[in-house]
């Protein structure tokens, strides 16, 4: 069994704050970005099997902790309003979100995102086993 090291690593700018800039980032494979800690570990919404919408009163750049982007989605809880998410891989395991996975609203267009979270990220575009 080998171990595997990036052949390299892309950092998003420093305060990117564009959802576009995290989807053409996507396209190549998850990006690990820097979201507000205290989302990862007090919120019903990402911690049970929800949508989290945003941070509330601790909106603001805090300490960031990790979590893989995979991908994103569309939901439509009722006809005509569908909801745009990311869909996340937290590093707490399984027993974390759903499964290990939690979605958070897709904020289009300039902005620092739901809990800051277009504000730094990175992605490996090659691996090597070593």
């Amino acid at each position: 069994m080998g171990v595997c090291k990036a052949k390299s690593v892309v950092q998003l700018p420093k305060g990117y704050n564009d959802a576009d800039v995290l989807k053409n980032a996507l396209k190549t494979g998850p990006v690990a970005i820097g979201i507000d800690a205290y989302l990862a570990n007090h919120n019903e919404g990402i911690i049970g099997k929800g949508l989290f919408t945003g941070c509330g009163s601790k909106d603001n750049d805090i300490t960031p902790t990790w979590v893989l982007v995979v991908g994103w989605g569309t939901s439509e809880p009722f006809p005509g309003f569908a909801t745009k998410y990311w869909i996340i891989k937290g590093h707490s395991g399984p027993n974390w979100g759903d499964h290990g996975f939690g979605k958070i609203l897709m904020k289009d267009g300039k902005g620092k995102g739901a809990c800051t979270m277009y504000s730094t990220g990175a992605y490996v575009t090659g691996v090597e086993v070593v």
